[in-house]
């Protein structure tokens, strides 16, 4: 599903990208919240949940790579140390919140948590870079204006003595 959404996605600024993937995360945890006993809501709900987890995550890089384009892979190591932090948190507080108000209360808040976080991409701050309008037609294009990294596509740029480049320089 991730596949087939990633050029609709692309073709987004990454804010809006961000705010369509947490509504999606909320979407399939209100409907887990209420339709906890319906096994086709739960296989929904998964399906969802899991599309809206690695899009919004693939969102994020490209966001990183607009706000900092010198900086991509430090800013997506911070993003993906900060997720996990959150992953963290936000499961000890849904476990808690199921513990004491039951799993469909607990699903249905984490709903809302969700949609507040979809709000996060609704306004930029002052002196925010424009959102990206070089991906092309293409669409399925990354923060470096193509596929992937330079380093990912034409190797290093000084070859290891006795090594040949990838790109054949």
């Amino acid at each position: 599903m991730t596949a087939a959404t990633a050029g609709l996605l692309s073709r987004r600024p990454a804010p809006t990208a961000w705010t369509l993937t947490c509504t999606g995360l909320a979407a399939a945890l209100g409907l887990l919240g209420v339709a906890p006993s319906s096994r086709t809501a739960a296989l929904l709900a998964c399906v969802l949940a899991g599309w809206s987890f690695v899009a919004a995550t693939t969102a994020l890089i490209s966001w990183s790579g607009e706000v900092l384009p010198g900086s991509v892979a430090g800013a997506t190591a911070t993003l993906f140390v900060t997720l996990v932090l959150g992953q963290a948190v936000g499961s000890t507080l849904v476990g808690a919140a199921a513990g004491g108000h039951g799993l469909p209360a607990a699903f249905v808040g984490a709903a809302v948590v969700a949609l507040g976080a979809s709000t996060c991409g609704w306004a930029s701050s002052p002196g925010a870079p424009a959102p990206r309008t070089d991906r092309g037609a293409e669409g399925a294009r990354g923060p470096w204006g193509r596929s992937g990294p330079p380093e990912v596509l034409t190797g290093p740029t000084t070859p290891t003595p006795g090594r040949r480049r990838r790109d054949g320089a």
